[in-house]
């Protein structure tokens, strides 16, 4: 549910208001349903056809950015967006149905304590970097007395990016958070974050792109602490150059990885109730588990499942697994190679086909690493333990 307030159809020079309009309440959930996996061509049929509106651009409008002269922008529309300043915010409050095209036309934006861009209602909004754009915060994110928008783009409805130019972020807390479903359908992304790279709380799903992320916690990240049922991160494509302190790729529900080359360094490398590897090229590096399944949903069984791609998981901790399953492993096509650490399920294995190479050696039984108890939250000698609250980009 998102908040209605009054329309305004004509750019207003105003201090932006960052305030997410949202609903509580967790839903009904049915213990170890099975996911459905995420289809592509499904994902960004809407985004796509949404676009298509850019093929004409005779009704657009323009915004040039000035030093601490806030930009409201209260109606549908394609608004082109260029300059450069310090201390703006650029904020969208448009009407539930609106769907609003931003176009950044080599945007350059540095901000001490809060936001460059900040949608609090929309029905959909479209950023499109069309010249190379620098977006920065520098400081500790300023609080508002209802929620804190900590993020250098911040959205409170479904957001989607389209790359046509490079787009560079640096931030103090966190680079780019959605409350609702994050998408990227290609383009280029420097992201550097005191915190999180991306977040989104329903979804993150990335069609193809160039991402580079560093961040002092997780690259890509999605959780909504309000409805576990959601989470999910799909890539279907791209480059990924992740380096990041704690998870690289961490979805409550299911991280389901088709195609896409990603290059990880991490604590832990890909984490989720439900992992599901169908391609790509995988080469992580990691202390804590490479590619790990743990019970962040209610209503999944954990579960790792590949069945086609290249998977290289080289591990340097204390007690790491290079692949660990809280429940059920499935591997029945692919490149596995593993090294500096065993595989460890706690569940059922099937292991039916590809290829799973542990220190160098093929083998045709995968033996089993694990020789902790545990529970299906992935925590060692505590089968009481519960997921840690993360609220991290709230």
């Amino acid at each position: 549910m998102k908040s209605t307030r009054k329309k305004r159809l004509a750019i207003v020079l105003i201090p932006a208001l960052f305030i997410c309009a949202s609903a509580f309440g967790f839903g009904a959930y049915a213990a170890e349903e099975e996911p459905s996996p995420l289809n592509k061509g499904t994902l960004f049929t809407e985004a796509e056809r949404d676009l298509d509106a850019l093929s004409d651009l005779s009704g657009s409008r323009h915004i040039t950015v000035r030093d601490g002269q806030d930009v409201d922008i209260g109606g549908a529309g394609i608004w082109i967006i260029d300059g450069m300043a310090s201390d703006v915010t650029i904020s969208v409050d448009a009407p539930e149905d609106a769907v609003v095209y931003l176009l950044l036309k080599g945007l350059r934006i540095e901000n001490r304590d809060r936001p460059c861009i900040y949608v609090g209602s929309a029905g959909k909004v479209y950023l499109i970097p069309t010249g190379s754009s620098k977006l920065t915060v520098s400081k500790a994110f300023r609080k508002d007395s209802d929620r804190k928008a900590n993020a250098v783009i911040y959205s409170c409805t479904d957001l989607t990016l389209r790359g046509e130019a490079p787009l560079i972020i640096n931030s103090s807390k966190n680079g780019i958070v959605c409350r609702d479903k994050l998408r990227f359908l290609g383009g280029e992304y420097a992201i550097t974050a005191g915190s999180k790279a991306v977040a989104a709380d329903d979804a993150i799903w990335i069609a193809g792109g160039d991402f580079r992320l560093k961040a002092e916690t997780d690259g890509l990240h999605a959780e909504n602490e309000d409805d576990n049922m959601q989470g999910s991160i799909y890539i279907g494509g791209g480059s990924f150059d992740i380096d990041v302190a704690d998870d690289a790729i961490h979805g409550q529900t299911m991280v389901q990885i088709d195609d896409g080359r990603l290059t990880i360094v991490a604590d832990e490398g890909i984490e989720s109730t439900r992992v599901l590897i169908n391609g790509g090229e995988m080469d992580i590096r990691a202390t804590g588990d490479g590619i790990n399944a743990g019970r962040k949903s209610d209503s999944y069984r954990p579960k790792i499942e590949i069945t086609g791609g290249s998977v290289t998981v080289t591990m340097d901790g204390k007690d790491p697994d290079a692949i660990d399953s809280n429940a059920d492993l499935v591997i029945s096509g692919g490149t596995v190679n593993v090294s500096g650490a065993g595989i460890d399920w706690d569940g059922e294995l099937d292991f039916s086909g590809g290829t799973v190479i542990i220190e160098g050696e093929t083998v045709s039984e995968i033996p089993n690493t694990s020789t902790h108890r545990r529970d299906d939250t992935g925590a060692k000698r505590n089968i009481n333990a519960e997921p840690a609250e993360n609220t991290d980009h709230e």
